[in-house]
C-alpha cells in the first residue's frame, strides 16, 4: 500500500495545480431552446447572413438565414488581454446602407429575478463593424463616463447618413459614423425610448414622457405631445415605440403602455405627427396584447413593424401577437401556449423585421429566440423556430446527481431535465414558464424538484414523467374555505421570484448502510424558514414545519455540508443560522446582520461549517462578498472579501472541496475567483465571455474522485468546467453514459412522434416481469394505463390507441420491478 502520506501530499499538490490553471468552461446547452432575444440584423449584401443578439447573450450569426447559428468569435476572444466584447449586453443594431453595422449595448431590466434593488446591467457604448459583421470595434465616443451612454435603446439611420442613438439619458446624432456624437440641447437629457427617421429626413423621438419632432436635422425640436384631443398622448412608462411608413412618410403609429404596464393605446397620424387618432384602445378585455394571462408586461416586451406590401396594415408584438387593417380591426394571429399548432410562437416579443427582398417572410425575435414565418401576407401565417445552435437560454439554477443526471430552471422556458452526463445539449423540456431553483437525489434518482415564481414546489418521484405538489397543509392553506384549508398550490406568504430551495442528502452514508438521511428546506417572503424530513420518502407526502423565521423575507436557504445547520438569508442583509433541526424547537441564532438593508443573493457552507460565504445584489455598494471563519460561534463575524473585485452584483459563490484556499464567485460580469491567502480576485471566463452567471455548484462524483462545476448563465445556457482530475471525470463520465442504456434496463421507444393511429410503443424488457404503460398529461395527471404482456421479455410492440385525447404534450412512463423509463410525445 503507497505510504498514505506521499499519497496524500501528491493529491494536495495536484489539486493546487489543477485548480490553480484557468477553468476552461464548456457548454452544455441546452440546444433545444433559446432566450431572450431583441436585435436581428439581415446582412444587406448576403440576405441569407443574420446577426442576431439579446439580453446577456452575446452575438450570433447564421449563413443560412437562420437554419444554424453560431457563435461570434469576438464573444469570448480576447484582445491585448481585454475582452474583445466588454459586455455581452446587445439591445438594438442597425445597418447602414454602406453596409456598416452598429450594435447598441446595455439592458434596462435584464431577467435576473432577483428583488431589492433595480439591476440595470451597464453597456459599454456602441459597437461598430466596417467588414459586414466579421469583426467589431467599440466606438471611443460612446463609452460610458457616468450616465452617458450606460445604455442604448435604439439606433436609426436617416436617409442623409446621419446616425441617430437613443440612449439613457437622451438622444445623440452623429455626422461622421459615430467618431463624434451631438445632444441636442433642446431635448431633455430623460430616457430615449426610440426613434424613427421618414424618407423625408424628419425626425420623430420619443423621450420621457413627450412626443418630439425635427424638421432640421436633429438641430431642433419641437415638443408636440399633450392630453389635448389628436395629440401623443404624455405618459413617461418604458417601451413607447413609433413607427413610419417607407413609402409616405407623413403615416405613423406609435404603442403606448400606461403606468401598470397594460396598454395605452395604439395610435396613428396621417399628416406627419401634427394629429393622431387611436386605433387601438386599452381597457379592452378582449384586445390587450400585452397581457399574458396573468399579468401585463408592456415595460418589458412591444414591438411594432408596418407591412411594407401595405402601410394600412401593422403588426403588434407584446405578450402576443396581433395585426390591424382598417377593415379587418385587430386580429390575434398567434397562440403562446399550444405547441403543436403552426401558429404557436413564444410569448414576449421583442422585434419585429421583414426580409428586404421577400417581404412575406417576417422575424419575430421573442424571450424564446428568434422565430420567422414565411406567409406573413396571410391573415393566419404559421411560424417556426429558428434557434438551432442558438445558445442564448436564460438559466437559473442547476443541479446533478452521483448518476449524471441533470437538471436546469430557466426563465420563460421551464425546467431541463438530461440523464447523459455533461450534456444538456437535448434535454427534455419538463415544464414551461419559468422555473427557479430545482434540485435532484443521488440517493433517490427517480425524484427530482422545481420550483416556479408563484411559489410552487413539484417533486416528481418518476423521472420526470409527471409531477405533484410538494407543499402540505402546513405551508400551503390560503385561501381559507370556510373552516378548512383551500391550498391555491403555492407557499403561503409568498415566495420570490427565483424561490429558494436546498436538497441535502447523505449520499455516503446511504452507500454504506442503505439508510435515506435527507431533508429539504425553502422560505417564504414573509420571513418564515421551512424545513422538510422525508423528501425522499416516496409512501409519504412531504411533511414541512416551520422553524424559524427571518426578518425581511427569505432569499436563500442552504444546509451545511454535514446537514447539521440551516442558514436562511433575508432581502434586508440578515442571516439566521438553526441547529437541531429535528428537535420539537430548534435552536434559532440571534440575528445577524451582514449588510443591513441589502439583498442578500446567496449563503453557502465552506469546506467546514465555520465558512460561511454571503453574496449581495445591487448597485454603488462598497461590498459584494462577506465570509465568515467563526459561523457556528455565538457571535459569527462577517468580513468583506471584496479587495479587488469589480463593484458589481454577485449572485452566487462556492469554496471549492478540493482547494479550500480557493472562492469561486458567479458575478453579473462571469466567474471570478478568490485566494484567501493572496487576498485577491482573478477572473475565469474562458470559453464563457463577460455575461452574468446566476448559479454555481460543485459536484463531487463516485467519492471526491472527480470534481466538476456547473454554472448557469443569464443569456448563454449552462456551462460546466472539471476542477479536479480531468483524467477520472472523463473515465467516469464515459462510464455514466454508458450506463444510460444499458442491457439490463427496460426501454421505451415511440414511433413516430408525434403520433397517429398507427403510433407503437417499442417496449424493451429484461426478463419476464410485472410492468405497465402510464400516460401522465403536462399537469402530472394519470390519463390512461396501457397493460404489458408481463410474461415477455426482449422486445414488444405495443398499440397507442391515444387520439382520442386533447391535442398537447404527454409523457409515457414505462413502470416496472425492475427500473422505469419516460419518453415524451406529441398528440397534434
Amino acid at each position: 500500500m503507497k505510504n498514505p502520506v506521499t499519497f496524500l501530499f501528491l493529491w494536495l499538490l495536484l489539486c493546487q495545480v489543477t485548480v490553480a490553471q484557468n477553468l476552461n468552461w464548456q457548454s452544455l446547452g441546452p440546444n433545444n431552446a433559446a432566450g431572450r432575444m431583441h436585435t436581428l440584423i439581415i446582412n444587406s449584401s448576403n440576405p441569407n447572413h443574420l446577426l442576431a443578439a439579446g439580453s446577456d447573450t452575446g452575438l450570433f450569426e447564421s449563413d443560412n438565414d437562420g437554419l444554424t447559428w453560431t457563435e461570434h468569435p469576438q464573444n469570448y476572444q480576447n484582445t491585448n488581454g481585454q475582452p474583445a466584447f466588454e459586455t455581452l449586453a446587445f439591445t438594438c443594431g442597425i445597418q447602414t446602407p454602406n453596409g456598416d453595422i452598429y450594435l447598441g449595448t446595455g439592458d434596462d431590466a435584464y431577467a435576473s429575478g432577483w428583488e431589492g434593488e433595480l439591476t440595470l446591467l451597464a453597456g459599454n457604448g456602441i459597437y461598430k463593424s466596417t467588414n459586414g459583421g466579421e469583426s467589431f470595434e467599440v466606438l471611443p465616443a460612446t463609452q460610458p463616463n457616468g450616465e452617458d451612454w450606460k445604455q442604448v435603446y435604439k439606433i436609426a439611420i436617416a436617409p442623409n447618413g446621419t446616425i441617430y442613438a437613443c440612449r439613457n439619458n437622451g438622444l445623440a446624432y452623429s455626422t461622421d459614423g459615430g467618431n463624434t456624437w451631438t445632444i441636442p440641447t433642446d431635448l431633455p437629457a430623460f430616457v430615449c425610448h426610440d426613434v424613427a427617421i421618414g424618407n423625408d429626413n424628419i425626425v420623430h423621438v420619443l423621450i420621457g414622457s413627450n412626443y418630439y419632432r425635427s424638421s432640421n436635422s436633429g438641430n431642433n425640436f419641437t415638443a408636440l405631445g399633450g392630453n389635448n384631443t389628436g395629440q401623443l398622448p404624455l405618459t413617461l412608462t418604458q417601451k413607447k415605440r413609433i413607427v413610419i411608413s417607407d413609402t409616405n412618410p407623413n403615416k405613423l403609429y406609435a404603442a403606448l403602455v400606461k403606468t401598470n404596464t397594460c396598454l395605452l393605446g395604439i395610435y396613428q397620424s396621417v399628416d406627419g405627427g401634427d394629429t393622431w387618432t387611436i386605433i387601438g384602445e386599452g381597457n379592452n378585455p378582449i384586445f390587450e396584447p400585452y397581457n399574458d394571462g396573468e399579468l401585463c408586461i408592456g415595460s418589458w416586451s412591444s414591438a411594432i413593424a408596418i407591412d411594407p406590401n401595405n402601410d394600412n396594415r401593422l403588426f403588434l408584438g407584446g405578450a402576443t401577437l396581433w395585426t390591424w387593417t382598417p377593415s379587418d380591426n385587430w386580429q390575434q394571429i398567434d397562440n403562446i401556449t399550444d405547441k403543436t399548432q403552426s401558429n404557436y410562437l413564444q410569448r414576449y416579443k421583442n422585434l419585429l423585421v421583414f426580409k428586404p427582398d421577400n417581404p412575406n417572410i417576417l422575424y419575430i425575435a421573442t424571450d424564446g429566440g428568434i422565430f420567422r414565418t414565411q406567409n406573413a401576407n396571410s391573415n393566419t401565417p404559421a411560424f417556426e423556430a429558428i434557434n438551432s445552435g442558438l445558445h442564448t437560454l436564460s438559466a437559473y439554477s442547476i443541479a446533478a446527481n452521483q448518476q449524471g443526471a441533470m437538471l436546469t430552471g430557466t426563465f420563460i422556458n421551464g425546467s431541463f431535465y438530461a440523464t447523459t452526463p455533461n450534456n444538456l445539449s437535448n434535454a427534455q423540456q419538463i415544464q414551461n414558464g419559468t422555473s427557479g431553483r430545482v434540485a435532484i437525489s443521488s440517493i433517490k434518482p427517480n425524484i427530482i424538484f422545481t420550483t416556479t415564481p408563484h411559489g410552487e414546489i413539484r417533486r416528481s418521484v418518476n423521472y420526470a414523467a409527471s409531477f405533484i405538489s410538494a407543499l402540505d397543509e402546513n405551508t400551503d392553506c390560503q385561501p381559507i374555505i370556510g373552516t378548512s384549508c383551500g391550498g391555491d398550490g403555492c407557499l403561503d406568504g409568498g415566495a420570490y421570484f427565483i424561490m429558494p430551495l436546498h436538497l441535502w442528502e447523505d449520499f455516503s452514508k446511504y452507500q454504506a448502510t442503505q439508510e435515506i438521511d435527507a431533508t429539504l428546506a425553502t422560505g417564504s417572503s414573509n420571513g418564515k424558514i421551512w424545513f422538510c424530513k422525508n423528501p425522499l420518502v416516496l409512501t409519504d407526502s412531504p411533511a414541512w414545519r416551520n422553524i424559524g423565521t427571518v426578518t425581511g423575507g427569505v432569499s436563500d436557504v442552504s444546509f451545511s455540508k454535514d446537514g447539521s445547520y440551516l442558514w436562511a438569508a433575508s432581502q434586508t442583509g440578515r442571516l439566521r443560522r438553526i441547529t437541531n433541526l429535528t428537535a420539537a424547537v430548534p435552536t434559532q441564532s440571534e440575528v445577524i446582520t451582514v449588510a443591513a438593508s441589502r439583498h442578500i443573493t446567496s449563503v453557502n457552507t465552506g469546506a467546514t461549517p465555520n465558512e460561511i460565504i454571503v453574496t449581495l445584489n445591487g448597485y454603488e455598494h462598497d461590498s459584494y462578498v462577506y465570509y465568515s471563519n467563526n459561523g457556528i460561534s455565538s457571535t459569527p463575524t462577517f468580513i468583506s472579501i471584496q479587495h479587488n473585485l469589480p463593484l458589481m452584483p454577485v449572485y452566487d459563490a462556492v469554496q471549492l472541496s478540493f482547494d479550500p484556499d480557493k472562492i469561486v464567485a458567479a458575478t453579473e460580469k462571469g466567474i471570478w475567483i478568490y485566494s484567501k491567502n493572496a487576498e485577491t480576485w482573478a477572473p475565469q471566463n474562458t470559453n464563457l465571455g463577460i455575461v452574468p452567471v446566476t448559479d454555481i455548484t460543485e459536484t463531487n462524483y463516485i467519492e471526491g474522485e472527480c470534481s466538476t462545476l456547473y454554472i448557469t448563465t443569464l443569456g448563454r445556457g449552462t456551462y460546466a468546467s472539471v476542477i479536479y482530475n480531468l483524467e477520472a471525470c472523463n473515465s467516469i463520465f464515459n462510464a455514466l453514459t454508458t450506463q444510460q442504456n444499458p442491457t439490463n434496463v427496460p426501454r421505451i421507444s415511440i414511433q413516430p412522434n408525434p403520433i397517429n393511429s398507427n403510433s407503437v410503443a417499442n417496449i424493451y424488457l429484461p426478463k419476464p416481469t410485472s410492468a405497465i404503460l402510464n400516460i401522465y398529461d403536462t399537469l402530472g395527471r394519470l390519463v390512461t394505463t396501457i397493460s404489458l404482456n408481463v410474461s415477455t421479455s426482449n422486445w414488444q410492440q405495443v398499440q397507442l390507441p391515444l387520439m382520442h385525447l386533447p391535442k398537447g404534450i404527454y409523457f409515457a412512463c414505462l413502470v416496472s420491478n425492475q427500473d422505469n423509463q419516460v419518453q415524451s410525445f406529441i398528440i397534434p
